[in-house]
C-alpha cells in the first residue's frame, strides 16, 4: 500500500509541475486522497519538496524492503562461494558518497540546480516516472540516463539562451533505489532493488549467495539497451582488481552461469579449495590463485588425478602444463610424505592418517576408528593405489562386517566418511555413477552413496525430507524394470548400479466430466476420481424446472468401447463366414445385396455408450453411481413427443395425445405395421433408457419421451440364408441405436 502511495505522490507531482510542502510527515500522507494531494500541489511554492527519501525510509523501517540476514552454515569447499555468503547492506544508501560524472539519472533521483550570475536560484528537481523533471520558466525536460556529466551540458545550454550571463550547476542530492535483475545459480533468482552504488559482488551476496557449480569467472551483465559485459571476479578475489567488481545500473540483470571446469588443489598450498579454471590456464596458474606453494614443497612430485569412466589415475604433470579438462583433482606433496601404508580418513571425525592398519581388513580397522552417531550409515568411500601406484580404485562400501572382511588396507589407502550435512544438504560430487542412488523426494531429486543393501523407509527417516508422502506408492527403477509392490517401503533391497528410488507425494487424482441440457451451470468440471452423480448435480446448480428428471442421459467412454469391441466381434465372425462361402469353403450359398455388403465392410459405426437407469436427483442409483473421467451427462428438457420407429409404415416423433391411451393408437397413426412386424416383440425405451416389453393384449401407458420400437419378425421371412438374417438384425439394432442416439441429442 506504502508503495501505491509513493507511486500516486510522483504522478501528482507530474501532473501539477508543483512539490508538495516538506513539512508534511509520512504519517500524514497515508491518509490523503488523491484529492487531497492535488490540492496541496496546488497551493504549494515552487521551492517546496516532499522528500521521496522520507517514504523510502518509512518503506525499509516497515520491512517491506529489508537486508538479508547472516547466512550461517558450512564453509563452501568452492573458493570465492564464502564471500558472498554474508550480510548485504544494497539497501543502504549514503549521501555521504560523492556522485562522479558518469552517475547515470534515473527515476525518482532528487537533483539540486544552482543557478548564479545574473539570476541567482536554487531548484530542487524531483526526476518523476517519465523521466523528466521541471526547471521553472523552462520547463520540462528528460533527463533519464543521461550522466550527471550529460545532464549537466544540456542544462547549461538551455539556461545560457534563457538568461543572459547565468551559470547553472547540477549535482545529485538523493539517488533512488535501482531496480537489477539476479538470475543463473544463486540461491534466490529474482528483482531486487538496489541502491545506486551497488556491484556485482553486492548483487550476488543479495540474492542468496552461489549454488553448486556457479561459474565466478564468466559472470555476464546484460544491461538495458541489450549489450553484454562478461567479467572474471577471480581478478577481484584473488588479486582485489575492484574494476571488475562492475557498478549495476537501474534494469540491468546479472547473469551467474554454471560450469564442470573445477579441479580441487590439496597438499602443500595456502588455500586447500576447489578451484575453477579456464581454457588454456595452466596449473601454475590454478596454483597462483591458491595463493601459492607452502614451504617445502616437492614440486617433482606433482600429479593430478584423472576420472577415465569409473577409474581414478594418478598422472605426474608439470606446473607449466595446460589444464587436463579430465582432471579433478591437484596433489602438490610435501618433502614430508606419509608412509604409502598410512591410512587417511576423513569424516566427522578428526582428520588426519592413522598408522598400523596395513595389511588388514576395513571390518577391523572401522573398529579402530572413532566414528560417531553422525555418519552417514548407507555407505562409505574406499580409495586404494595399485602397487605401481599408476591404478587408482574408488568404491564405495557399505557397513556389512561380511563385505567388510574381505577388503584389505593397501597403497596410499584413504577413507571418506560422510554425515547428514554432506549428503542432503551440500551434497556429494565426484562419485562414479555406480555408485550413487538417486532419491526422489515428491519432485526433489538427492543422489546420494550407496552400496549393498538398503530398507526405503530408513532412508526417508534418515533424510528428514519431510512431505505429505503416498508411502504405498513407493517404488524403484533400475536399468531394466520398474519395481513396485504391496509393502516395498519397508523392505530390504539390493542396491543396483544406476537405480532411482521414489517417494511420491500424495496428490488428488482428479477427472474431467461434463453436464449439459437443462441445468443452472451447464459445462466441464474438473473433480476428485471419488465424486459421484449426485455431487456433479449439485456443484452444477441444479436441475432448472423444466427440466425432465426422468430423461437424463449419461454416456461413458468405458461402455462406448465395450459396445463397439461386441460389434466389431460379430461383424467379423458375420464377414468371415460370408467370405467362406464366396470362397466355395460352404456348400451353403449366400447372398447379399449392395447395403448389407456396405455394412458388413464399414467399421465407422456409432456407440454412445450410454448408462440405463433412474439418474433422477432423488434416485439412490445417483448417490451411489461415481463418475469417470469423459463421462457427458445430459438433462434435457421436458418433452411432449413419442417416438415410434422399427417394422412401421412411417416412423416418426409424434405429439403426446390424451386421445391415445394405448401404444397401438401410436403405431395406427404412423401407418400401422409393416407385413414383416413382430406384433408379438414390440417394446418400450423410456426416457430413463429402461425397456419394457408390451402385452398385445394389454395397455401400457405411454409417457412424453417414450420410444415405441418394433422389430422384425425373421420367422415370416423365407430363402433368405442365416447369414443374410444376422446382418439384417445387426441393422435394424444399429438403426434403433442410431435413432435413439438422435433422439437423445
Amino acid at each position: 500500500m506504502r508503495i501505491i502511495l509513493f507511486l500516486l505522490l510522483t504522478s501528482s507531482l507530474n501532473l501539477y509541475s508543483q512539490q508538495l510542502p516538506q513539512n508534511i510527515p509520512p504519517e500524514a500522507l497515508k491518509l490523503l486522497e488523491q484529492e487531497d494531494i492535488t490540492q496541496l500541489a496546488n497551493s504549494a511554492g515552487v521551492n517546496a519538496v516532499l522528500k521521496k527519501k522520507e517514504i523510502e525510509d518509512k518503506i525499509l523501517t516497515d520491512g517491506v524492503l529489508e537486508n538479508i540476514s547472516d547466512r550461517a552454515g558450512p564453509k563452501s569447499a568452492n573458493f570465492g562461494y564464502d564471500f558472498f555468503n554474508k550480510k548485504s547492506s544494497a539497501l543502504n544508501i549514503s549521501n555521504d558518497i560523492p556522485f562522479q560524472a558518469d552517475y547515470k539519472i534515473s527515476f525518482n533521483d532528487l537533483l539540486k540546480l544552482n543557478l548564479t550570475g545574473n539570476k541567482k536560484a536554487e531548484y530542487d528537481l524531483l526526476v518523476d516516472l517519465s523521466g523528466m523533471v521541471n526547471i521553472p520558466e523552462i520547463g520540462k525536460i528528460s533527463l533519464n540516463n543521461l550522466t550527471l556529466s550529460e545532464a549537466q551540458t544540456l542544462i547549461y545550454d538551455l539556461i545560457e539562451s534563457a538568461y543572459l550571463g547565468t551559470k547553472p550547476y547540477l549535482s545529485i542530492v538523493e539517488a533512488s533505489l535501482k531496480k537489477v535483475s539476479v538470475i543463473g545459480a544463486v540461491n534466490n533468482n529474482g528483482t531486487f532493488l538496489v541502491n545506486p552504488f551497488v556491484s556485482i559482488s553486492e548483487a550476488i551476496s543479495y540474492a542468496g549467495g552461489l549454488t553448486n557449480g556457479a561459474s565466478l569467472r564468466k559472470v555476464k551483465v546484460i544491461r538495458k539497451n541489450g549489450s553484454v559485459e562478461e567479467v572474471d571476479l577471480y581478478k577481484f578475489l584473488v588479486f582485489g582488481d575492484r574494476g571488475v567488481d562492475l557498478n549495476l545500473e537501474n534494469g540491468d540483470t546479472l547473469l551467474i552461469q554454471k560450469t564442470d571446469n573445477f579441479i580441487s588443489l590439496k597438499g602443500a598450498v595456502q588455500t586447500v579449495k576447489i578451484f575453477e579454471f579456464m581454457k588454456d590456464e595452466t596449473y601454475e596458474d590454478i596454483i597462483g590463485y591458491a595463493g601459492g606453494f607452502k614451504r617445502n614443497t616437492n614440486i617433482s612430485k606433482i600429479a593430478v588425478v584423472i576420472r577415465n569412466d569409473d577409474v581414478l589415475i594418478n598422472k605426474p604433470v608439470s606446473i607449466a602444463d595446460k589444464v587436463d579438462s579430465s582432471s579433478i583433482e591437484l596433489f602438490i606433496p610435501s618433502f614430508y610424505t606419509p608412509d604409502e601404508q598410512e591410512l587417511f580418513v576423513r569424516g566427522p571425525l578428526n582428520d588426519g592418517y592413522y598408522n598400523g592398519l596395513a595389511g588388514k581388513d576395513l571390518n577391523f580397522v572401522l573398529d579402530q576408528l572413532p566414528l560417531t552417531k553422525d555418519t552417514y550409515p548407507f555407505g562409505f568411500r574406499y580409495v586404494s593405489e595399485s602397487n605401481d601406484g599408476l591404478l587408482r580404485q574408488e568404491q564405495i562400501l557399505p557397513f556389512d562386517d561380511e563385505v567388510l572382511s574381505e577388503e584389505f588396507i593397501s597403497r596410499n589407502p584413504r577413507l571418506e566418511f560422510y554425515d547428514h550435512s554432506n549428503v542432503f544438504i551440500d551434497g556429494v560430487n565426484g562419485l562414479p555413477a555406480k555408485s550413487v542412488l538417486r532419491v526422489f523426494f515428491g519432485g526433489r531429486q538427492v543422489t546420494i552413496p550407496m552400496a549393498g543393501k538398503f530398507i526405503p523407509r530408513e532412508i526417508l527417516n534418515y533424510s528428514g525430507i519431510t512431505l505429505d508422502y503416498d508411502l504405498e506408492e513407493t517404488f524403484i527403477v533400475t536399468k531394466d524394470e520398474t519395481v513396485k509392490f504391496e509393502g516395498l517401503i519397508d523392505s530390504e533391497i539390493e542396491f543396483q548400479p544406476r537405480m532411482a528410488l521414489y517417494f511420491p507425494e500424495k496428490r488428488f487424482r482428479t477427472i474431467n466430466v461434463g453436464i449439459i441440457g437443462a441445468v443452472n451451470l451447464p459445462g466441464n468440471y474438473i473433480l476428485e476420481d471419488s465424486s459421484s452423480l449426485s455431487e456433479l448435480y449439485r456443484i452444477s446448480g441444479g436441475f432448472l424446472d423444466d427440466a425432465d428428471p426422468n430423461g437424463v442421459i449419461l454416456k461413458r467412454q468405458s461402455v462406448a468401447t465395450a459396445e463397439r469391441r461386441m460389434f466389431l466381434e460379430g461383424r467379423q465372425k458375420l464377414l468371415e463366414k460370408y467370405i467362406s462361402t464366396q470362397d466355395g469353403v460352404s456348400d451353403q450359398a449366400i447372398s447379399l445385396n449392395a447395403e448389407e455388403i456396405a455394412f458388413l465392410l464399414n467399421p465407422a459405426q456409432v456407440f454412445d455408450g450410454r448408462v440405463s437407469g433412474d439418474l433422477s436427483p432423488e434416485s439412490q442409483l445417483v448417490s451411489n453411481l461415481g463418475l469417470e473421467d469423459g463421462d457427458v451427462i445430459f438433462v434435457p428438457y421436458k418433452t411432449n413427443l413419442v417416438n415410434v420407429i422399427g417394422e412401421v409404415i412411417s416412423p416418426a416423433a409424434l405429439e403426446i395425445s390424451f386421445s391415445k391411451n394405448s401404444y397401438k393408437d401410436y403405431i395406427r397413426s404412423v401407418g400401422g405395421f409393416t407385413n414383416y412386424a413382430d406384433k408379438s416383440g414390440v417394446f418400450i425405451v423410456n426416457s430413463n433408457g429402461k425397456a419394457t416389453r408390451v402385452n398385445m393384449f394389454a395397455d401400457i401407458d405411454i409417457r412424453p419421451g417414450d420410444t415405441i420400437v418394433v422389430p422384425r419378425n425373421y420367422s415370416k421371412i423365407e430363402g433368405l440364408p442365416l447369414v443374410t438374417v444376422s446382418s439384417r438384425i445387426l441393422s435394424d439394432l444399429l438403426l434403433a441405436a442410431a435413432s435413439l442416439n438422435a433422439i437423445n441429442n
